[in-house]
């Protein structure tokens, strides 16, 4: 079992920035704890640290709680499958599509700093979906391996 622990946690990429409603959380702990064969959320909710009430009373709220990682009552398991169902979440309320627009390309950053070295470098007309817009940054969904390197990408 340890051995799959390690391996679920390696494959927890980039963390989520908090970018998802308190809603989206809730959803992403049910269906994550659906997937895992448990029908209680609300044990894996609680053994997180988060309150179903509170959360529940402002469910359009943007997720202002302790992120995944700082859930240390999680196993990695569990947090794997968490993060797997919070991106489904996102990515179920895509904000818009676009393209990329550099002819260079565009850095592919794991937060909104220059001073983060790019994850990869996605070509001129990638096609991208927008989950959230940060002031001049945007949080995406893309493909990118685990690694760091690029996964080919649908070409426009």
């Amino acid at each position: 079992m340890a051995d799959k622990d390690a391996t679920a946690a390696e494959t927890v990429a980039a963390q989520i920035p908090a970018v998802y409603t308190n809603q989206q959380l809730i959803n992403a702990f049910y269906y994550a704890a659906e997937s895992l064969g448990s029908a209680n959320y609300q044990e894996l909710l609680a053994r997180g640290g988060l309150d179903l009430d509170a959360l529940a009373a402002q469910r359009e709220a943007v997720y202002s709680g302790p992120s995944l990682a700082d859930m240390t009552a999680i196993s990695p398991v569990e947090a794997s499958v968490l993060h797997r169902e919070l991106l489904g979440e996102l990515i179920k309320q895509v904000r818009w599509a676009g393209l990329v627009n550099a002819p260079d390309g565009l850095n592919l950053r794991p937060s909104p700093s220059t001073q983060e070295p790019p994850l990869a470098l996605l070509s001129h007309e990638t096609l991208l979906q927008v989950l959230a817009e940060c002031g001049d940054w945007l949080n995406m969904a893309c493909a990118v391996a685990v690694d760091g390197s690029p996964i080919e990408l649908p070409q426009l």
